[in-house]
């Protein structure tokens, strides 16, 4: 069992308790938050490869 050296008691390890639940949410949201970036700009890039170039039509006419 992996035991964390205590330095005060039990509230020292309280708080290292709560400060990993902390950076797991916070490392959690800033992922979800890039990975939304990301993915939203493959939709907007998808979009634009989606639409006919006006170039082809021009040069047909």
């Amino acid at each position: 069992m992996f035991v964390l050296p205590v330095v005060q008691g039990g509230l020292t390890q309280q708080m290292l308790y709560l400060l990993s639940i902390l950076t797991g949410v916070v490392v959690t949201a800033l992922m979800i938050g890039l990975l939304r970036k990301n993915i939203t700009e493959k939709q907007s890039d998808a979009k634009k490869e989606d639409e006919p170039s006006p170039l082809p039509a021009a040069l047909k006419g």
